[in-house]
């Protein structure tokens, strides 16, 4: 399953990946999901990117994507 979320200004692969997944390791699960944009470094405010489930044997925390999200 592949949700999405809204990156906001200033956004880092490693962010959302600590931010959504509880580790800032995972952030290759979402460049693979996210391959047009892999070369931004800083993503700009509004863009929506896939957030797809982990694979499985990867940890990540209790809650769905759309919990993590900081408000």
């Amino acid at each position: 399953m592949i949700w999405t979320t809204e990156t906001k200004q200033g956004d880092t692969w490693d962010m959302l990946a600590l931010e959504l997944y509880g580790s800032e390791m995972l952030s290759y699960v979402l460049l693979r999901a996210n391959p047009e944009h892999m070369r931004k470094i800083f993503l700009p405010a509004g863009l929506t990117i896939n957030v797809p489930q982990l694979p499985p044997g990867k940890t990540s925390s209790p809650l769905p994507p759309w919990a993590r999200r900081r408000v």
